[in-house]
């Protein structure tokens, strides 16, 4: 569930060689891995969207995404994602 510093890594390189408009990610746990791929995202335009399910990992994808330079282009739904 928890990606590591290694794994962080080789996302943001991939992101940042693709460099997304869009990222979707589903289950966000910490959003460790969210902030990772959102390195390489389109710096006006790109967003990252997450949909985590369980409430408590929600709100902990939310602070952390708010710490980041990047907290508007990053956006956290709560619920299931074939609802979502």
């Amino acid at each position: 569930m928890l990606s590591g510093h290694l794994q962080g890594r080789f996302l943001a390189m991939i992101s940042r060689l693709m460099r997304p408009g869009y990222v979707l990610e589903i289950g966000s746990f910490t959003g460790y891995s969210g902030l990772c791929l959102a390195e390489g995202l389109l710096p006006e335009s790109g967003q990252l969207h997450a949909i985590e399910l369980r409430p408590a990992e929600a709100i902990t994808t939310r602070q952390n995404f708010n710490k980041s330079p990047q907290a508007h282009q990053l956006f956290v739904h709560e619920g299931d994602a074939m609802s979502i």
